[in-house]
């Protein structure tokens, strides 16, 4: 046999042989397309079935929302109001329209209940002779909503076949009121499968679940362990024997057709428990016979060609050799092609020879690191010597077999000394004896790439450690990711709350509207500030300053939202108590303006009342009138004394103080004017430190807010509680609402009542100047003012508590000091002392005043100089200064001040007595005025006794040596 028939013999069995090949090809290919195509189908029609599921029940989870809106907002709640209070058929009558209107849109509408938060079935809508019943043992989703206050949805087994349930949980005036429930027929889910694709379809259900099922409208058929529901039950009956229901998919022949049979939807409840599974059948035989009549052509054609290849192959000898050549050059042209693409390529590629150890690359190293590297020696001195082992391990590592890919990460040293940081991946060819010959390396700059991923970790570590807490979520508000500082403040872990939205930290505070105009602003693009109250896991409130901006990719679309919040709950304290602070300097300066005037008008009703009293008989009724006068005008005294306490403009004696005994005498008062229907109860303990303090001054607190307990019980039965104890104070405990208070030990003064309550309105100005919720005449509204300024002036703390119709609580909190003895007051009861006609030099611009005066000296028995001018009466002392035995002058006059013409007095006389009166100063109190040689200070108004003690006792003054 020559060379040509030996070729010709060598062609014709390597065709017989790959036409066998082919032809096994073949099958496998079609084989594939089938498996393709049933991939494909099933994948489409499972992708039609959700999205007909999406439309026929996910839509409800808003709708259900949006129905208990129109609720809230129908005749201002009427059907909630009557849900509230138990109206059945109340409710039903308003309830009954919405289900009208949804049983009109959706012929599968079939449920529409309103259940009680103890879970007991208030209403149904659809069938209302069924009420009352419990539903805790086979609802699960709506004992699951009432617990957790969330919607749950998803499908249940109940005696209608297959359901579609929906429970919204009911908010209505900052009140949980129970769940609203949705159910759809699943038989809306299969009519419309058919309907849109023309497919038999079924509810596959196991065995044990079908026997809930009563009322189906669907017939059934039983196959092992599941039950088939389905319109087209026919076709599900003749299919059951040959159909292994534990798969996902299988294909089954038939009376001559070739079906497969899909499970395209999987049914689960509110908790993921799968409860069903809708299977649909197609039918392939089409697509099988096109299968089978193609390999069948394939055969034909390979048959055709192996006998036409006998035919030409003696002529196309000459045609085979010239393909041999072609074939060399396309593959020296693929060589080429591989040449330009390793030198075009961003990265760079080198081939390195084994055996000389000498580079070849295709790319512009020069451009990326200065110069050029040329042998496998200058290639490791280019590497950096920390990078060098790691390096060379993983090359003799895949040179050995011990790794089958070698992929390194190095620093590479740049011609201007810097370091770049080079990514390299590579491989090396065999010769023909299979020794490794050639290595060829692909390595990438990835400087820049390391030093993003460096940035980014950065800022991930900045945001993981910052004190503001960080809240990012996707478009629908669920979040994603939150930092510790969120953990720290809120109380939630991170696994929490992560795919929750932020409501979970809802107080209630803020309205509906204002997360509607927060969102507005969102979506449209913009950035939200504002200020949020917020609920901790463990219930307690905060306060933040957020602001909320939305994240854009970058063509610009909206895609996260990204929260930065700051706990400002101290400041919001802080800024409370500055703007009370202010309230009381405020009315302070208002007080120190009129206490002046105020005094002096009371100086001289006072003094004429007990002048015109001291001229009538001791049995003239008048002078019963009279006493009416001078007692308002002690009370009109006191009530500037109140101002000026709170205002912290008194002189007032602070000395060691036990509060036990001021409780003790405060509670004996109270017992007596308290009604009999007031039950008071006190829990004073005996080991309380001493505090330094005003003992009128607390007293004068605890009669205060007791008086005002009293009030708030009124004719009603009820308990006035006092409580004293001491506690420690830290910043963790339960008046840290006041930062600026500093660590140590404090008497808790606690006065409880049940009365009346306040609302948070009232508890925010109570302490507020001329603030009284009391009848026109009954208060002053200056009285709980005066508290807080007396409470503040001895460093401490008043906070109160309070709900409507729950009582009120104020705790009061004093700084203790160590304990110590007291000095307790001597009280000497003295007559009213006359003088022996002295003579006074008597000085004040008020012309009433000077007028009382001198008819109240002479009365003392004293001889009387009057001055309405301060210059005038210098003058008169000047001309006869041994004339006059005591100068009594007023501090505020035109011209020349009291405390003026008493130094200037004081030159001429050192020891002259001078007694300086006021009715109010910021300049001088009785130190300073003493500091000055002023030999006594005495506030307006003046009375009588007060007088004549402090003029014998500046005349029996000794003199200075």
């Amino acid at each position: 046999m020559n060379t040509k028939h030996k070729i010709i013999a060598s062609i014709m069995l390597i065709i017989f042989v790959n036409s066998l090949v082919f032809i096994f090809l073949a099958n496998l290919y079609f084989n594939r397309q089938i498996n393709d195509f049933i991939e494909t189908q099933t994948k489409s029609t499972q992708a039609i079935v959700s999205t007909i599921e999406q439309h026929s029940f996910q839509k409800y989870k808003s709708r259900i929302q949006a129905v208990i809106k129109r609720l809230k907002a129908a005749d201002n709640g009427a059907a909630l109001h009557a849900l509230k209070h138990k109206q059945r058929e109340k409710l039903a009558q308003l309830a009954n329209p919405f289900l009208e209107i949804l049983q009109t849109q959706n012929q599968y509408f079939s449920g529409f209940a309103f259940i009680l938060p103890n879970n007991i079935n208030f209403l149904r809508v659809h069938n209302l002779e069924l009420f009352d019943d419990d539903v805790s043992q086979k609802r699960q989703d709506i004992v699951d909503t009432n617990r957790d206050h969330r919607q749950h949805a998803g499908y249940n087994v109940a005696g209608i076949n297959l359901v579609y349930s929906i429970v919204e949980p009911i908010f209505f005036q900052d009140e949980y009121l129970g769940v609203l429930q949705f159910a759809i027929s699943g038989r809306q889910l299969f009519e419309t499968i058919k309907n849109e694709l023309n497919i038999p379809v079924a509810l596959l259900v196991p065995a044990e679940k079908s026997n809930f099922i009563e009322q189906s409208k669907m017939d059934r058929v039983t196959s092992g362990s599941f039950s088939i529901f389905s319109p087209e039950i026919d076709f599900f009956k003749e299919t059951a024997p040959h159909i292994d229901w534990n798969l996902e998919r299988q294909t089954i022949s038939m009376d001559g057709k070739s079906l497969i049979i899909i499970k395209v939807l999987d049914l689960k409840n509110h908790k993921g428990q799968l409860q069903g599974e809708v299977v649909v059948g197609l039918d392939i035989s089409e697509k099988i016979a096109e299968k089978k009549s193609n390999f069948r052509l394939v055969v034909f054609v390979c048959l055709f060609f192996l006998l036409l290849s006998l035919i030409i192959s003696n002529k196309g000898y000459d045609a085979l050799s010239r393909l041999v050549m072609q074939k060399n050059i396309d593959l020296r042209r693929s060589a080429q092609r591989y040449q330009l693409v390793a030198t075009n390529t961003s990265d760079l590629i080198y081939e390195m020879d084994l055996k000389t150890k000498n580079f070849t690359w295709f790319g512009d190293i020069e451009t990326l690191l200065g110069y050029s590297i040329t042998t496998e020696n200058e290639w490791y001195e280019a590497i950096h010597p920390e990078d060098r082992e790691n390096s060379t391990r993983e090359y003799k590592k895949l040179l050995d077999g011990t790794i089958d890919h070698f992929s390194v990460q190095f620093r590479i040293k740049h011609n201007d000394g810097s370091w770049c940081i080079w990514s390299e991946n590579g491989n090396y060819i065999t010769d023909e004896t299979g020794q490794p010959s050639l290595w060829i390396g692909a390595c990438s700059d990835i400087t820049v790439q390391i030093a993003a991923e460096k940035e980014r970790a950065r800022l991930v570590t900045a945001i993981d450690q910052s004190s503001e807490t960080v809240v990012i979520t996707d478009l629908n508000g669920t979040i994603q990711y939150v930092n510790p500082a969120f953990e720290k403040l809120t109380g939630y872990d991170k696994d929490e709350v992560i795919g929750q939205n932020p409501r979970v930290l809802s107080s209630g505070k803020h309205d509906v509207a204002f997360y509607e105009k927060m969102w507005d602003t969102l979506l449209q693009g913009n950035t939200w500030k504002g200020h949020l109250i917020n609920k901790k896991k463990d219930g307690s409130l905060f306060e933040e300053e957020a602001t909320v901006s939305p994240v854009k990719n970058e063509a610009g679309n909206v895609t996260n939202f990204v929260a930065v919040k700051r706990d400002v709950t101290h400041e919001i304290s802080l800024e409370k108590q500055l703007r009370q602070a202010m309230k009381m300097e405020a009315i302070g300066t208002l007080a120190g303006g009129i206490a002046h005037d105020f005094n002096n008008i009371l100086s001289a009703i006072l003094g004429y009342t007990e002048i015109a009293k001291a001229q009538l008989p001791a049995d003239n009724k008048i002078r019963n009138d009279l006493d009416q006068v001078i007692i308002a005008g002690q009370r009109a005294t006191d009530l500037v004394k109140q101002i000026l306490t709170f205002s912290r403009q008194s002189e007032e004696l602070f000395k060691p103080l036990d509060v036990q005994v001021i409780l003790t005498e405060v509670l004996k008062l109270l017992r007596s004017s308290l009604p009999s229907t007031i039950s008071l109860k006190e829990n004073i303990s005996k080991d309380c430190d001493m505090v330094f303090a005003n003992s009128t001054q607390i007293h004068q607190v605890i009669m205060n807010i007791c008086t005002n307990a009293k009030d708030a019980i009124g004719e009603e039965i009820g308990t006035l509680e006092v409580s004293l104890s001491e506690i420690q104070f830290t910043k963790t405990n339960d008046i840290a609402t006041y930062p600026q208070m500093a660590n140590g030990s404090y008497l808790d003064i606690e006065i409880r009542d049940t009365g009346c309550g306040m609302n948070s309105s009232t508890q925010a100005k109570i302490f507020d100047p001329f603030y009284t919720t009391k009848e026109r005449g009954k208060g002053t509204g200056i009285g709980l003012a005066v508290v807080h300024g007396i409470i503040k002036q001895h460093k401490g703390e008043i906070t109160v508590t309070s709900e409507p119709g729950h009582g009120t609580t104020f705790h009061i909190y004093l700084p203790v000091i160590e304990h110590q003895e007291t000095l307790e007051e001597q009280v000497v009861s003295q007559k009213l002392p006359l003088g022996n006609g002295e003579r006074i030099l008597f000085v004040d611009d008020e012309v009433s005043i000077i007028s009382m005066m001198q008819i109240t000296l002479s009365n003392l028995g004293y001889s009387v100089t009057v001055f309405d001018s301060s210059l005038e009466a210098f003058d008169a002392y000047q001309q006869n200064p041994e004339y006059f035995d005591i100068i009594i002058t007023d501090m505020t006059m035109p011209q020349m001040t009291g405390l003026e013409m008493s130094k200037k007095l004081l030159e001429i006389q050192p020891d002259l007595p001078i007694i300086l009166c006021t009715g109010f100063s910021e300049t001088i109190d009785n130190i300073k005025a003493k500091s000055f040689g002023i030999s006594a200070f005495i506030n307006k108004p003046i009375h009588q006794l007060t007088l004549a003690k402090t003029i014998q006792k500046v005349l029996k003054k000794p003199e200075k040596a």
